[in-house]
């Protein structure tokens, strides 16, 4: 038994005071049954928990900031997934969300996923340079100049 964790985020980036939903798949790669098969999931700083939904089994509410969800035994190529809503801060930041899986049969510890969502602009200038009124037209009409010169050319 061998188990294998992605995680993705949705809106990426996401504005801030917006819901953020964390999807995460837990496969067993393995060739026998994953039994007791658990994921836990540490809510980012700052967020506030939304909703958490599972394909099988059931997630029980955060407890310390941890979101848990309790996913039963994953057959061999079997795969799992959890929905996790939670709303961003009301502030530009990054937040960085790592979930674990594991398996009461489990060698080797399990399996990690990391991801990394924006807040807004995360903290980083989305400032975009603008041209005034005289340096569009000027830009307009070196590029239609440079246009009937390839014209020209072409003809």
């Amino acid at each position: 038994m061998t188990l294998s964790a992605s995680k993705t985020a949705l809106p990426n980036p996401v504005v801030p005071g917006g819901v953020v939903v964390f999807t995460i798949v837990v496969g067993n790669t393995g060739g026998a049954p994953a039994l007791g098969v658990m994921v836990s999931d540490p809510l980012p700083s700052g967020t506030t928990f939304v909703s958490c939904g599972a394909s099988q089994g059931s997630c029980s509410g955060p407890s310390g900031g941890v979101e848990t969800a309790s996913l039963g035994t994953l057959a061999p190529g079997g795969t799992a997934t959890v929905t996790i809503s939670v709303q961003a801060p009301a502030a530009p930041t990054t937040l960085t969300n790592i979930v674990t899986a594991t398996a009461t049969n489990g060698a080797g510890g399990g399996a990690m996923a990391r991801v990394v969502v924006a807040v807004g602009n995360g903290g980083q200038s989305l400032d975009v340079p603008a041209l005034d009124r005289w340096a569009l037209a000027l830009l307009a009409a070196l590029v239609a100049w440079a246009a009937i010169r390839v014209l020209r050319r072409g003809a």
